[in-house]
Parts: C-alpha cells; sequence; structure tokens
C-alpha cells in the first residue's frame, strides 16, 4: 500500500456522426490478432494514457492538491498546460538550490504517503519528473489533447 500518482493524458477522438470521412480517426481494436468484437471502435471518444507514474511522491502530490484542485483532496483533477510548465519551473528551481527544496515543493506526511526528507528518494524523483515532463511538452497536442492528475493510497 502506499501513495500511487498518475498523470494521465486524454486524447478526444472526433468521430461524432456528420464529421467529413478525412477528419475521422481510425482505430483497430485486437488482441492475438484478431478484432475484438465487443468494443465498438466508431463510438471510442477518447483514448486514455498514462503519461507518468510516481510512488510516494509526497511533495509532488501536495503541489497538484494545492495548484489544481483549490487544496481538495479529489481523486482526479485537471491539469492545464500553464499548471504543468508551472511545476517544471519549481522543480528546476529546487534542483538548481536544493536549500529552497523545503519553501518551493515541501513534503506532506499522511497515510502511507512516505518519506518526508530531502534525501536521495525526493531529488532522484524531481529529476525523473523533470525529464518526463519536458518530454510530455514537446510532444503534446493541446488542441486534442486533456491531462488528468489522479492519486490513490
Amino acid at each position: 500500500m502506499g501513495l500511487d500518482m498518475y498523470l494521465e493524458k486524454r486524447h478526444y477522438i472526433p468521430n461524432y456522426f456528420g464529421i467529413e470521412e478525412e477528419n475521422k480517426y481510425k482505430i483497430e481494436i485486437t488482441k492475438g490478432g484478431r478484432e475484438v468484437p465487443y468494443i465498438n471502435p466508431d463510438k471510442i471518444t477518447n483514448i486514455t494514457e498514462e503519461c507518468i507514474y510516481w510512488r510516494k511522491a509526497n511533495a509532488i502530490h501536495l503541489w497538484f492538491i494545492d495548484n489544481c484542485a483549490e487544496g481538495n483532496n479529489d481523486n482526479e483533477m485537471h491539469v492545464t498546460p500553464d499548471k504543468l510548465e508551472e511545476l517544471l519551473d519549481i522543480i528546476n528551481k529546487v534542483l538548481e538550490n536544493t536549500r529552497e527544496a523545503s519553501e518551493l515543493l515541501p513534503t506532506t506526511s499522511g497515510f502511507f504517503f512516505g518519506d518526508t526528507n530531502y534525501g536521495e528518494y525526493y531529488f532522484e524523483t524531481l529529476k525523473d519528473t523533470k525529464k518526463q515532463l519536458e518530454e510530455l511538452m514537446e510532444s503534446t497536442n493541446w488542441e486534442n489533447q486533456d491531462y488528468y492528475y489522479i492519486a490513490s493510497w
């Protein structure tokens, strides 16, 4: 048990009735090389992609709660592009000056939230998050994609 955290990307698939054929997406769902008969690809409207997974990264969890959910510990929260950029900026500042970690990106305690020290795990998590966020920011088409943060413990 523990704090499991996810950043998901949801791709909107505009395949509604009346859309021009050249703008429709073709989705194929197969298992073992065979078509899956119980899922109608023409009725899929969203595809969810897990982009980042964290385990017991309680400082990042607290940041999302404070900055994307107005302090409410919701199960799921929408994350705007400017919020992802803001998180990346804070991570860069902390990695440049580790003494500011407790002020800029503080840890938090909670049931199964893990270590609250500013040690190796904390900074390795930030380095990994920085890398993944930079890759996401370069590859996102904000027109048809949204991000959501989800946590469970």
